[in-house]
């Protein structure tokens, strides 16, 4: 039996409760059978029980709240009030608060997303805007709610293919330390009490345990300087950090694929809500966070603005961009947008592709590394022990 948290709409009331049952769609089947309105469904792991509300949870399920609350016709006050209801963390509840008093003093509600920059992005602020002069903010708030949920599954992507050898690499070098200046002097003293030939091996644990006892501190040193030079770097060179950072084996490409998504996820948005395209792409390069993509990228604005077309754009950037002829047959046809969804689709699947080989060739990579030197320690510390015993 799995435990899911519902939100629902029955009588222009919305609830947030949680209910256990076999899936997602035995859930939803329930509620629809008592006539309830279901905005979203998701399945809690048991360690939530003991942690807060979550920021990008509340924030995702506020839009999708409010989409769903539009599109049944709420009075937009009695909405939010619902919403307020069914909100803990602090910072989406002051955000439904500023949403509700720019309402009452006449305001724009995109005025009250720009103050709230903790919950919604520069490109939430953006869309919603859209939303307002086009008229479409029930759509631009499902939009809103599904950009939270994708940026943050991403961003989870990449940290998770990084924890593990980042974790392997730590361990490995704690061990290593603590190895060298507290287990291998021990087992020198003994050895040389008996006045042992010590094989190979451990004659080479010794030399390492030597130079880590005498320069460990000049190799943190070391570190921490190269930390600095590229924080040093990326601060005052940033366009060649960025560039660099596109050229890192493995990992740069996945910064390509998750930079190229987000660019074509924003831009699709963009053009589905009917933005004129040169305001569009100049407002999603704007959004893009590696310098070196943000200037390639300002060249398909160059060409638009000289009456070129975007995928003639896309050519000269020299980025080898995906399905670019897609996206010329969706110009010709006025389907663009479909080609920027596909696109981003493809970099997306591209993006997870990569990172799933990543994780699983890393860690046998460092499964062996450890097995490596689990056995050099044990041949190192045990044959010399099996020489001593044999000449008593």
């Amino acid at each position: 039996m799995k435990r899911f948290e519902c939100i629902y709409i029955k009588d222009t009331n919305t609830f947030k409760k949680s209910f256990f049952g076999q899936s997602e769609d035995s859930i939803k089947a329930r509620l629809e059978r008592k006539g309830f309105l279901v905005v979203s469904i998701k399945e809690l792991a048991f360690i939530s029980d003991f942690y807060g509300a979550s920021l990008i949870e509340e924030s995702e399920g506020m839009f999708w709240q409010l989409s769903h609350g539009l599109e049944a016709g709420m009075p937009l006050l009695l909405l939010l009030d619902s919403i307020l209801e069914n909100t803990y963390h602090r910072d989406v509840k002051a955000l439904v608060l500023d949403i509700r008093s720019s309402i009452q003093k006449g305001n724009l509600i995109s005025e009250a997303l720009k103050r709230h920059p903790k919950v919604c992005s520069p490109f939430i602020c953006a869309i919603y805007e859209v939303g307002e002069k086009s008229g479409n903010v029930s759509e631009v708030c499902k939009i809103c709610a599904k950009e939270i949920k994708s940026k943050e599954e991403l961003k989870n992507s990449f940290a998770k293919s990084l924890a593990y050898p980042v974790f392997m690499f730590i361990a490995l070098f704690v061990a290593v330390i603590g190895i060298s200046l507290y287990v291998v002097p021990e087992f020198v003293s003994i050895f040389e009490s008996f006045e042992a030939s010590l094989p190979l091996s451990t004659l080479a644990l010794i030399y390492i345990s030597e130079v880590v006892s005498s320069y460990y501190l000049y190799f943190l040193s070391f570190v921490l300087a190269m930390f600095w030079v590229l924080f040093y770097i990326k601060k005052r060179y940033v366009y060649l950090f960025s560039y660099l950072c596109f050229k890192i084996p493995l990992f740069g490409k996945a910064m390509f694929y998750y930079e190229m998504h987000r660019f074509s996820l924003v831009l699709f948005y963009f053009i589905k809500s009917a933005y004129p395209i040169d305001k569009a792409l100049l407002t999603t390069i704007s959004f893009c966070n590696n310098a070196y993509l943000k200037g390639r990228l300002s060249i398909v604005h160059d060409k638009l603005l000289l009456g070129q077309t975007l995928s003639a754009g896309f050519k000269a950037t020299n980025l080898k961009i995906a399905n670019i002829s897609l996206i010329q047959n969706g110009e010709k046809t006025g389907n663009l947008d479909f080609a920027l969804d596909f696109n981003a689709k493809y970099y997306r699947r591209m993006h997870y592709s990569l990172l799933g080989k990543m994780a699983s060739s890393l860690g046998p990579v460092c499964t062996v590394i450890i097995g490596c030197l689990i056995l050099f320690l044990a041949l190192a510390v045990i044959t010399p022990m099996w020489e001593l015993v044999g000449s008593i």
